[in-house]
């Protein structure tokens, strides 16, 4: 993580260079879909709680002078269940309402390069957090209810490449590949009735696996 960081600064340091030449700024939005998603959904069961929250992702990219590229990105995923379970002889056992959201906050910092008169190419970093939770309530037919929730605040970083073409002055279409470091953090568990989970032991664990976006983006000037 140290050689990562030390590795961001350098690269920050050399586009700030390089931008101090010109005060050319520009700013937009713009969407990405990650065919690849590097989390897959867990209720929390496995030790970890995750959602595919980078599956789709908005982005603000922001462009100062001709290299410095900074890309804050915005995820958003919440999913609803509500089912009435049986018995291995069909009777009703009781009502079950879930509810598991994902919240993906970060950013990117990249050294832009020009390849061609429509053609841009950036090398860099993405970095940011993955806020998870998830709630169950099971209300059996004899009365009263059990609830149980799970949350968890992951890290993820790491370099990555791509570039865009330019179909106008201001509107581009791109790829991105890199390589997701998921550093998991602790879960909190909560249970009504209160009852022990030995699955909630604190594990040291991080998941490493290649990415991949496909992006659109529309800048304002």
């Amino acid at each position: 993580m140290s050689s990562f960081a030390l590795m961001l600064c350098v690269l920050v340091c050399a586009a700030c260079t390089a931008t101090a030449q010109t005060d050319e700024f520009r700013i937009g939005f713009g969407a990405a879909i990650n065919p690849i998603s590097i989390l897959t959904e867990s209720d929390g069961s496995d030790g970890n709680l995750t959602v595919p929250v980078q599956t789709a992702a908005i982005f603000l990219p922001m462009l100062f002078g001709e290299h410095l590229r900074i890309e804050p990105q915005f995820s958003l995923i919440s999913l609803s269940e509500s089912k009435v379970t049986k018995d291995d002889a069909g009777k009703t056992r009781g009502t079950y309402e879930g509810n598991t959201s994902g919240l993906m906050l970060g950013t990117g910092v990249f050294y832009g390069f020009h390849l061609d008169t429509s053609t841009k190419g950036y090398i860099g970093a993405r970095m940011g957090i993955i806020s998870s939770s998830s709630s169950a309530v099971f209300t059996p037919v004899s009365g009263g209810e059990s609830h149980v929730s799970y949350s968890q605040i992951n890290l993820f970083y790491g370099p990555a490449i791509g570039g865009e073409y330019y179909l106008s002055s201001r509107m581009s279409l791109g790829m991105e590949v890199g390589l997701n470091i998921l550093s998991y953090g602790k879960v909190e568990y909560e249970a009504q009735p209160s009852i022990s989970d030995p699955s909630r032991a604190d594990i040291d664990q991080t998941m490493v696996s290649t990415g991949a976006l496909v992006f659109a983006r529309l800048y304002l000037n």
